[in-house]
């Protein structure tokens, strides 16, 4: 279920009374002052159930926390650490001293939404109309060069297609060390030979900047994951 931060701030906070001690202007300052207009919850409610479950992490504070992230260079496990101890995150986020964002696994499951449903290119898009409302960016049309390799590419990053399918080759090996079988033999027979491979994406001749054809390679691997866990 779709989390959503309260719109009105709380007094004592630290993105309240700290703001200004790590500076209005500087990059955790401006995020604090308008993470929530950049990044607002109700937008990013196609990646949650509305009648279904406890409410999120509301996604505008994760969408700030990957921001810091990429801004800072640290890995998921330091990103959720920083949001426990450091003031400039807290101040950012908008949490309170004695608390933390999530856990590193709800971050890294937020990313791989945003990826999988195409959020992702809201991060950019809303960050650099951001800066041209301030005035930062002066001209009208703007050039970028984005490193995708890690998401789309066949990079040695292991990102959320190749986990998924890693998943599916344990499911099948623990499968075939509890019944005896052979796995050759299995994954010939049921189709999963490239779950074994070096890379699954390295299997694959697709144009990974075409929303149609990851669609259809995640439809192959539910059906694949559907294959292994239904093993007699």
């Amino acid at each position: 279920m779709l989390g959503r931060r309260e719109p009105q701030g709380e007094l004592f906070r630290p993105d309240t009374v700290l703001r200004a001690h790590v500076g209005e202007e500087s990059f955790h300052g401006l995020l604090a002052r308008h993470g929530s207009e950049w990044f607002r919850d109700e937008d990013f409610a196609s990646l949650y159930r509305e009648d279904f479950g406890r409410p999120s992490v509301p996604p505008s504070q994760l969408c700030i926390a990957l921001l810091l992230q990429t801004f800072e260079g640290v890995s998921d496990e330091e990103a959720i650490a920083r949001s426990a101890y450091d003031l400039r995150w807290k101040v950012a986020l908008g949490l309170e001293l004695d608390e933390k964002l999530c856990a590193k696994s709800t971050l890294q499951r937020f990313r791989a939404q945003l990826v999988l449903h195409e959020g992702a290119g809201r991060l950019l898009d809303a960050g650099v109309e951001a800066c041209r409302a301030a005035g930062v960016l002066k001209s009208s049309t703007l050039s970028a060069a984005i490193d995708t390799t890690p998401v789309l590419g066949r990079g040695a990053v292991k990102d959320t297609f190749n986990l998924v399918s890693d998943a599916i080759g344990r499911v099948v090996n623990e499968a075939c060390a509890l019944k005896g079988w052979e796995r050759d033999e299995l994954v010939e027979r049921e189709g999963l030979s490239r779950h074994f491979a070096a890379s699954f994406k390295g299997t694959l001749e697709i144009d990974w900047s075409d929303a149609e054809a990851r669609r259809a390679v995640v439809a192959e691997l539910v059906a694949d994951a559907r294959v292994a866990l239904g093993l007699p």
